[in-house]
C-alpha cells in the first residue's frame, strides 16, 4: 500500500443487503404492509361503496333477470356485474355483504381474544388452581369439533343478525389466545425485569399491562388476525349450508342463494365467483398480516446465510495489503482471520460490528481479544464459528484454518469441521447445558455426531475427558442442576476438547463465576492447553486475568482491531492511546489512587466517521487523525498498533505530498 492511498475501508464499502432485512421493523415488514393494504382495499370497497353506488340495487326485483356482466354479450351498463334470478344487482350485493361477513371475523374474534387474554393472564400470572382448571378447559376445549359443534347449534339458534353469529363463533375462539397469552406470561414473569418490577411493589395489574403486555404484542396481533381468518370462514361455511342470518347480506349467503339456485350449472358464473375471489383476497391478506406479525415477534424466522460471502454489485473490493496480526501467521497459524467485516442490518440502519478485522492465532498459542462492551468481540467469535445470527451477516473476509477457508464452506462441510477442528466454550455455562438431559447424553451427542464409537468406549471416553478436567466420575451421570458454576463450566471445556479440535474459541469463560471459581477454570484451560497443544481465542473484559493466561493481546475497539502485542508489552509498553486507558484503569493495591476512567462514549456504528476511530476519546487527537485512517502496523516486534503517533515518517510523507 502506497504512501497516502486510502484504505480499503475508505475506498469501498462492503455490500449492503437491501433484500428481505430491510423490512424488519413493526411499520416495515412488507408482508405486514401488503396483508394490511389488501385489506384495506377491501374494507374500503365494502365502506365506501355506498358513496358510489346504488345499493337499492341489491333488493329483489331491483333490475333485469340473469343479465351477464358489462363485458359480456348482453351485459347493462348499469349493472356491470350483472344480475341474479332475482333482479338483484351483483356489485351491490357484494358492497352490502363483504362488511357484513368482515364484521363478524372482527367480533368473533376480538371477543375470543379478549376472553383468551383475561383467562391466559390469571393462569399464567396467577398459577395455582386457576392456572390448572384454566388450563384443562382451554385444553379440553380445542379436543372438540368445532366445526360440527357450530352447525348443530346453528340449526337450533334461529340467528337473526352477524351480532348472533359472531358470538357463537367466539364461544370457540378462546382456547387458542388463552394458551398462548399463558405461555408468553410464564415465559415473561421469571424475566428480570419483571421481578424488579414485582420487587418495588408495581401492584399486579401495573406488572402485567405495562411490563408484560407490549412484550406480547406481535404475538397478540398475529394471533388476532389468524383468528379474523378462522372467524371469517366459519361464518361463511354456515350460510353457504343455510344456517346463518337471512336478512343481512353476506358473502356466504350469496353463495348459498347461487347453489339454491344451480347457478353452477346454469352457468351463471357471475353469481357465485365474486363473492368466492372476495374471500379469497379477504383470506390471502390476513394471511400476508399474521406472517409478518411473526416475523416481527420473532426475526430470526428468516435467517440470513451468514456463511456465504456477500459482495457487492459491482464485484469484489480492490485488492488490500492487509497485517496478518503477527509476523509468524503464514508459518505457523493455527487459524487466521483476514479482513472480516459482520454487518448488523436493523431496521435503524447498518451496524458495522466488525470492520476488517486481521489477526492470527498461532499452534499452541492463547491469544486474548479484548476491549470494552459493544467492541465487537464476541461477534467475532460468532463470524469465526460460522454461527453469526440474523440480522447479522459476513458481507467480507476469510476465516481459515489449514488453508481451509470456513467462509465458503457449506453447511454439512461446516458441521464436519465444527468440534472437530474449531470448538467453543460458550460464556454462561447454565444456559449452554440442557437442563433436563444429563452430563452424560449431552457430552456423548457432540463425540457420536463425528465419531461412531460403541457405548463402552464412548462411557470410558467420557469418563476420560471429565477427569481430564478435574470432575469426578459421578457428573457423568448428573444433571446440570446438580452442578455448581464452576463445574458446569469445566463440562463445557470438557465438550470442547472432546474431538482434540485445533483451535478453542473461548467466550468469557470465567464471567459470572467467583474469583476462586475463576481461578479453577482458568488452571483447566491452561493445563488443556499444555497437554493438548490446542490454540485459544480467549474473549473477555477481564485485564488481570488475560495476563495471566494469554500469550499474546488483541485489542478491539469499535468493531475494529487497534493493537496486537506481547501479554508482557502490553502492560509494560501499550502504544494505542484506547490500550493505554484500559491498562490504566485496572485498580492497583500497591498504592491508592484514583481510577484513571476513559471519558466518553464510543461513536454510532452505524455511521463511523472518517479517519481514526478513537478520534473523539483521544487525548493526543490530531488534524490527520481525523481525515485518514491509520493502518495496523508492526512498530516492534511483534508489536503491531494502529495509531498515528507511531507513524511520524508516513504522517510527514503525507503532509508533504497534500502541500
Amino acid at each position: 500500500m502506497t504512501v497516502g492511498q486510502q484504505t480499503a475501508d475508505e475506498t469501498a464499502t462492503p455490500a449492503r443487503g437491501w433484500g428481505l432485512n430491510t423490512w424488519d421493523s413493526p411499520w416495515l415488514n412488507f408482508k405486514f404492509l401488503l396483508g394490511v393494504a389488501i385489506v384495506g382495499l377491501i374494507l374500503l370497497f365494502g365502506l365506501l361503496g355506498p358513496l358510489f353506488w346504488d345499493t337499492d340495487l341489491a333488493y329483489t326485483g331491483a333490475g333485469p333477470l340473469n343479465k351477464p356482466p358489462v363485458w359480456q354479450e348482453g351485459g347493462l351498463p348499469e349493472h356491470p356485474l350483472g344480475t341474479e334470478s332475482n333482479g338483484r344487482d351483483m356489485l351491490a350485493q357484494l358492497i352490502l355483504a363483504t362488511p357484513s361477513s368482515l364484521k363478524v371475523g372482527f367480533l368473533a374474534a376480538i371477543i375470543g381474544m379478549g376472553i383468551g387474554m383475561v383467562l391466559g393472564s390469571v393462569a399464567g400470572y396467577v398459577g395455582g388452581w386457576w392456572d390448572h382448571v384454566i388450563r384443562t378447559l382451554s385444553d379440553s376445549a380445542v379436543t372438540i369439533p368445532a366445526l360440527v359443534v357450530l352447525v348443530v347449534i346453528a340449526s337450533y339458534v334461529q340467528m337473526t343478525d352477524t351480532t348472533a353469529m359472531a358470538l357463537i363463533l367466539a364461544a370457540f375462539a378462546w382456547p387458542g389466545p388463552t394458551r398462548l397469552v399463558r405461555s408468553q406470561i410464564l415465559t415473561l414473569r421469571e424475566r428480570s425485569y419483571v421481578r424488579m418490577a414485582h420487587l418495588s411493589g408495581a401492584p399486579a395489574l401495573e406488572i402485567m399491562f405495562v411490563e408484560m403486555l407490549p412484550n406480547m404484542l406481535p404475538w397478540l396481533a398475529a394471533s388476532l388476525t389468524g383468528g379474523i381468518s378462522v372467524a371469517i370462514l366459519g361464518a361463511t361455511g354456515l350460510e353457504v349450508l343455510g344456517l346463518g342470518p337471512t336478512r343481512v347480506p353476506s358473502l356466504g349467503l350469496i353463495i348459498n342463494q347461487a347453489t339454491t339456485n344451480a347457478a353452477l350449472v346454469r352457468g351463471l358464473v357471475w353469481w357465485w365467483l365474486p363473492p368466492i375471489i372476495i374471500l379469497m383476497v379477504i383470506f390471502v391478506g390476513f394471511f400476508l398480516m399474521t406472517i409478518g406479525l411473526d416475523e416481527i415477534a420473532n426475526p430470526r424466522i428468516r435467517q440470513f446465510s451468514s456463511s456465504r460471502r456477500e459482495r457487492s454489485a459491482a464485484g469484489e473490493a480492490p485488492p488490500v495489503e492487509h497485517m496478518d496480526g503477527g509476523s509468524a501467521a503464514g508459518r505457523d497459524a493455527a487459524l487466521e482471520v483476514d479482513d472480516l467485516h459482520v454487518h448488523y442490518f436493523t431496521p435503524r440502519g447498518e451496524v458495522i460490528a466488525a470492520n476488517g478485522v486481521d489477526f492470527s492465532v498461532r499452534k499452541g498459542e492463547i491469544l486474548g481479544l479484548v476491549g470494552e462492551s459493544g467492541c465487537g468481540k464476541t461477534t467475532v467469535a460468532m463470524a469465526i464459528l460460522q454461527v453469526v445470527q440474523a440480522p447479522g451477516r459476513i458481507v467480507q473476509g476469510e476465516v481459515r484454518i489449514e488453508d481451509q477457508d470456513l467462509v465458503s464452506l457449506s453447511g454439512k462441510e461446516l458441521r464436519e469441521v465444527r468440534w472437530r477442528d474449531l470448538a467453543l466454550v460458550p460464556q454462561g455455562a447454565m444456559n449452554s447445558l440442557n437442563p433436563v438431559t444429563p452430563i452424560r447424553e449431552q457430552m456423548g451427542d457432540a463425540i457420536l455426531a463425528h465419531e461412531n464409537i460403541g457405548r463402552v468406549e464412548l462411557e470410558q471416553r467420557i469418563l476420560g475427558l471429565l477427569n481430564d478436567v478435574g470432575l469426578p466420575e459421578r457428573v457423568i451421570n448428573m444433571y446440570p442442576h446438580e452442578l455448581s458454576g464452576g463445574m458446569k463450566q469445566r463440562v463445557c471445556i470438557a465438550m470442547a476438547i472432546a474431538l482434540n479440535p485445533q483451535v478453542i474459541i473461548a467466550d468469557e469463560p470465567t464471567s459470572a463465576l467467583d474469583v476462586v471459581v475463576q481461578r479453577v477454570v482458568a488452571q483447566t484451560l491452561l493445563e488443556v492447553k499444555d497437554r493438548l497443544g490446542v490454540s485459544m481465542v480467549m474473549i473477555g473484559h477481564d485485564m488481570g486475568l488475560q495476563a495471566q493466561l494469554v500469550d499474546r493481546i488483541a485489542v478491539m475497539y469499535a468493531g475494529n482491531l487497534v493493537e496486537v502485542v506481547p501479554v508482557e508489552s502490553a502492560f509494560s509498553e501499550p502504544l494505542h492511546p484506547y490500550t493505554q486507558l484500559l491498562i490504566e484503569s485496572i485498580p492497583s493495591i500497591k498504592e491508592r489512587k484514583p481510577l484513571n476512567v476513559t471519558e466518553g462514549l464510543t461513536h454510532d456504528l452505524r455511521n463511523p466517521p472518517p479517519g481514526c476511530i478513537f478520534q473523539f476519546r483521544c487525548q493526543h487527537v490530531e488534524q490527520i487523525c481525523r481525515e485518514r485512517r491509520p493502518d495496523l502496523v508492526e512498530r516492534d516486534d511483534d508489536h503491531l498498533v494502529a495509531c498515528w503517533l507511531y507513524e511520524p515518517e508516513r504522517h510527514a510523507l503525507i503532509e508533504l505530498e497534500e502541500a
